[in-house]
């Protein structure tokens, strides 16, 4: 009998991986993130997940004012940026 193709563990293997569940706290790039870091979510099907600082940083999600990214306004990062921002308002 002659073998072509993957062996039956070889394909379970992968379907073992196709099974698995994605973790729902994940950022774009598809790894996990921890809570105190996430910022914001984007809605954009092209890189759906959870955006921590750096992330906002260099996609420019607050810039561009983009419709798919949903601020966690109640986050302690925000609030203490609006202090800040406050803070230097007063100060001029």
């Amino acid at each position: 009998m002659i073998k072509i193709g993957r062996s039956s563990s070889t394909i379970r293997k992968y379907e073992d991986r196709s099974n698995k569940k994605k973790n729902p706290y994940t950022d774009i790039n598809g790894k996990y993130i921890a809570e105190s870091h996430r910022l914001g979510y984007c809605h954009n099907k092209i890189h759906t997940g959870f955006l921590n600082h750096k992330q906002i940083k260099e996609h420019e999600c607050t810039k561009k004012n983009c419709p798919y990214f949903n601020k966690y306004e109640d986050h302690p990062f925000w609030i203490e940026k609006k202090k800040r921002k406050e803070a230097k308002k007063n100060d001029k």
